[in-house]
């Protein structure tokens, strides 16, 4: 309910609360109507012992709400159980050195990251089974020419191919007057070995980094990401290693791709984030006085087909 449905976690409290409760009334009721029954039919002294006995226990699910009771129970049930990654707190050096305002920033770090995925038998299969075209065509990132004249993936067919994603997000309301106080610049990564039809579900999409959108402005994306860089270069190099029941796993790994909207990709480029400069658009790199223009023959055709799409 939490992580799925996005129910608060102090609902879900209340929730386990009340149906332990339910659980609780329900044994007794049910007790309570056995040992009438018993009674009626004159059941033996060893045979109402036993039976009350085992009604009067507390079933396993009961158990189960009352340890994870409060939330910090869950969280710590889930770190203990569930591949629990524990975030970095790194403090930036700010490019102005007469700044002496401290800033800081969460990394979860990336090499731990994949070796708990990598536990997941759904992803090592799709890590040791590539799915390169076999007929030629161009289906995926693994068939075009710049994957094949990669160093690493060329050489390794089981190597990891990492997408990094940067996007910032509000944490306050976006129309208060902090709304740029709490923005949050986050970086996300996902393993390309999977399908491409998984790699934009959720539960494929993992936390990397953390940080005030100041953040960034003050210190700079090379301190930003400087331990994930690191961690990218240590794949290359040596690689992760990963045990499971079946043996030793080793796997080396890439940067194959950063994802990004407009503004965030030209920020990482170091280019100028905005919409008024004389190029505004990386793709066709038209000219912003011949921009509106376009957009306006792109509005007439398109006005053009839909009045005539009927006829056909």
């Amino acid at each position: 309910m939490r992580e799925i449905n996005k129910i608060p976690g102090s609902v879900c409290e209340q929730i386990r609360h009340h149906v332990c409760s339910t659980l609780n009334e329900s044994r007794d009721s049910l007790l309570h109507t056995v040992r009438s029954k018993m009674y009626e039919l004159g059941a033996s002294p060893a045979l109402f012992d036993s039976v009350t006995n085992i009604l009067s226990s507390e079933t396993v699910y009961e158990s189960a709400f009352q340890q994870l009771t409060t939330e910090y129970n869950v969280n710590k049930y889930v770190e203990a159980n569930f591949g629990y990654v524990e975030p970095i707190e790194y403090r930036l050096q700010n490019l102005d050195e007469n700044d002496d305002k401290r800033e800081y920033m969460q990394y979860i770090p990336l090499l731990e990251s994949l070796k708990e995925m990598l536990k997941n038998d759904e992803i090592l299969s799709a890590v040791i089974n590539p799915h390169h075209s076999t007929d030629g065509k161009l289906r995926d990132f693994c068939d075009g020419v710049h994957f094949k004249q990669h160093s690493l993936f060329a050489s390794d067919d089981h190597c990891l191919q990492i997408v990094l994603y940067y996007d910032d997000f509000g944490a306050v309301n976006l129309l208060g007057h902090r709304a740029k106080r709490y923005k949050i610049s986050a970086f996300y990564f996902m393993i390309a070995n999977v399908a491409p039809q998984d790699r934009s579900r959720l539960h494929n999409v993992h936390l990397a980094a953390l940080c005030f959108s100041s953040c960034i402005k003050r210190c700079g994306f090379d301190e930003i990401l400087k331990p994930l860089v690191n961690d990218l270069v240590t794949l290359a190099k040596e690689g992760i290693i990963v045990n499971r029941s079946e043996g030793t796993f080793t796997f080396k790994g890439a940067l194959c791709a950063v994802v990004a909207d407009n503004l965030a990709a030209h920020s990482v480029g170091g280019f100028f984030e905005s919409f008024t400069s004389t190029h505004p658009c990386g793709f066709c790199v038209i000219h912003k006085d011949k921009m509106q223009i376009a957009s306006m023959c792109y509005v007439k055709n398109m006005e053009f087909f839909l009045s005539h799409i009927g006829q056909y």
